[in-house]
């Protein structure tokens, strides 16, 4: 299992709720994302996108938004804006 994370670190915060903050993250952008697997000795690139992703927005799906760049290299932006009063809907909702 891997992931790739966005996130605003709240240090020594580690499994407790997050603490309320101002502090956003606007459009951060991966361009592109790839796994290498070992098949049978031949070393494989994979992109990481839609097809082998699992999405999670924590703890609110409305503090994040993401837009696809790029389907096929699994390129995206990235915002998180955790203030209620910073936080527009995701996009494709």
């Amino acid at each position: 299992e891997f992931k790739r994370v966005n996130a605003i670190d709240q240090v020594a915060n580690e499994g407790k709720p997050a603490v309320p903050t101002t502090t956003s993250v606007g459009e951060a952008i991966w361009h592109n994302t790839y796994l290498y697997r070992n098949i049978d000795g031949i070393t494989y690139r994979v992109p990481m996108n839609d097809t082998r992703i699992g999405v999670m927005n924590c703890p609110l799906v409305t503090q994040f938004t993401s837009t696809g760049i790029d389907a096929l290299t699994g390129g995206e932006t990235v915002s998180i804006h955790p203030s209620p009063d910073l936080a527009p809907r995701r996009k494709d909702e």
